[in-house]
């Protein structure tokens, strides 16, 4: 039941990284750069931050997973 606990609580902080990401990309590409270029600093981040948040749903569904185990043979 630990590892389901700590699985769940890491996902918390990535999945807030990746939705914080998501938001404000347009904000964290540098502004001195081209716009095509600053456009593509974008996307690479809004892909990160969508990475990020698939991460975070993956260790939602191993705590999950973990946990239903753990029921299952007490």
């Amino acid at each position: 039941m630990t590892w389901s606990v700590m699985a769940l609580l890491f996902a918390i902080p990535v999945f807030a990284l990746g939705r914080w990401g998501t938001r404000n990309a347009a904000g964290l590409a540098p502004r001195t750069l081209s716009a095509v270029v600053r456009e593509s600093k974008e996307r690479a981040i809004r892909r990160g931050a969508l990475a990020c948040q698939v991460f975070a749903g993956f260790f939602v569904l191993l705590g999950i997973a973990e946990l239903v185990m753990w029921a299952i043979h007490r």
